[in-house]
This record gives structure tokens, sequence and C-alpha cells, in this order.
């Protein structure tokens, strides 16, 4: 056993490098053993919406370490065949952002959990996956999409359609946005040991990976992502008013290259 945690009232989870096992305080069960999938246990009560919170995050970015593959906490759309994310604190806008693209014709590649291939010789593959969008009530409003169903029971998050369609294939990562509040608009590109130090915040579920990493794997995902990806801070009003705003500018910022 590589890691685990324990606690009556709370998630617990034993992870080794041929599989793992996380439990919820609902009775929400999920094994997994590489090579040979996911096998769930749920009690009655257990909606839908909640299993596929679960699978669609810690279960799958669980399975991502123990294939060598990297999950990192972001949303991305596909722009010119390469995917662009946006990643920030929870709360930061990532789901939003890739909801009013969508509507602007921008498919989305993942929401809230990306999969990367890394490569020496290449950009990261970012792999599809998570086919909706999560959010909250006044964000739906905003973007005018498709909701669906509650992520949880009695929590106003619902399941949404990406009004662009889904990315259906790798893509490589081409630039990663740093969400951040502001009063003023800005987008600037960092790089070097600036790029270099963003690099830890974005790892999905680190715990997973912690007792997995060799140095050498540490510093491939480091490097690996800090120097074949543009990093850029994109500063931007926390006011609904000026959403669409911040939206224009970062298309802007596009077509600028």
């Amino acid at each position: 056993q590589a890691a685990s945690q324990q606690c009556p009232q709370c998630v617990a989870f034993a992870l080794a490098r041929d599989g793992f096992l996380l439990h919820l305080p609902n009775g929400l069960s999920f094994e997994y053993r590489v090579g040979t999938g996911v096998t769930v246990e749920r009690r009655a009560e257990v909606g839908d919406g909640e299993l596929e919170l679960y699978l669609n995050g810690s279960v799958r970015a669980a399975v991502a370490w123990l294939n060598g593959l990297v999950p990192i906490h972001a949303s991305a759309i596909v722009h010119n065949g390469e995917a662009t994310c946006f990643t920030g604190a929870s709360g930061a806008g990532k789901s939003t952002l890739v909801a009013e693209l969508g509507a602007r014709g921008y498919p989305m590649q993942a929401d809230d959990l990306i999969v990367l291939e890394l490569s020496p010789d290449a950009a990261p593959a970012c792999l599809p996956g998570g086919g909706t969008l999560k959010l909250w009530a006044d964000a739906i409003a905003m973007t005018g999409v498709h909701a669906r169903h509650r992520v949880r029971p009695h929590l106003e998050k619902r399941y949404a359609e990406p009004a662009g369609g889904l990315g259906d294939r790798s893509a490589p990562l081409a630039r990663i946005y740093r969400l951040l509040p502001s009063n003023e608009i800005s987008i600037r590109e960092i790089s070097g040991t600036s790029a270099l130090e963003q690099v830890p915040a974005l790892l999905h579920r680190p715990q997973f990976y912690e007792p997995l990493a060799t140095p050498a794997r540490h510093w491939s995902l480091l490097t690996g992502l800090s120097r074949q990806v543009r990093f850029f801070d994109f500063h931007r009003p926390i006011d609904p008013a000026r959403f669409h705003e911040g939206v224009d500018a970062l298309e802007a910022h596009f077509r600028g290259g």
C-alpha cells in the first residue's frame, strides 16, 4: 500500500501501484485494478449525478496517475486543432468560460479535469473526456446553456451540455491561461521559472500522485509542461456585467497569436 486515508465521516482511500480503493460516507465505493477497469458499489439512494461526479473526478484522476498520465485541475476548449485550457482556484470561472466559448463555436475538450499524456519531443496530448459541464445557476443563466440534473441533491449546481459540442480526439495542448481576478482586463505571457512554478498547483488530486512519484518522473512532468506549453496570466473582473467583455478580450488574444 502506497498511501491511505481513513475517516468515518469523510472520503477514505487506499492507493497502491497496481490499483486503489475509494469509499465515500454515503456508501458509494470504487475499486480499480490496473488493466481490469473500475468496479462500483452504491446504495439505492445514491443518484446518477453523484456517481458521475466521482467517476469523472477523483476516480478518473487516480486511474490517470496509475497509468503514467497527468491529470490537471483545469477546463479546456479546442481552437485550431489545439487544446487551450483554463486553470485557477475553485470558483475562478473555468467552466463558465468554457460554456461561453462553446456558445461561440469552440468545442469543449474537458471540464474541471484534463488528462494529459506527456512526450519528451512534443506538446502534451490533451485527451478528450468528461462530456458535460458543471455550472451554478447564475452561470447557466449567463451563458444560456441547456441544464440537466443536479450534480448533488439539494445543490443548485447542474450538469449542462456544451453548446459547441465536444472534442472527440486527442489534441496537443498549446496554451494554459490562469484566471485571476482584477479590476482591469489584461493577458500576459509568462515563461521560464515563473511557468515552472505554476505546474505543481495544476495537478489534480496530488495526494494520489505523490506516493507514485520518482524524482525523474516529477522533473519530466515539470519541464514537460513548462517548456512545451505557453503560459498566460489572464486578469479579468469578477463583475458578471463585464463577463462578456473579458471573453471578447480572450478571443482577440486567440486571433493575435
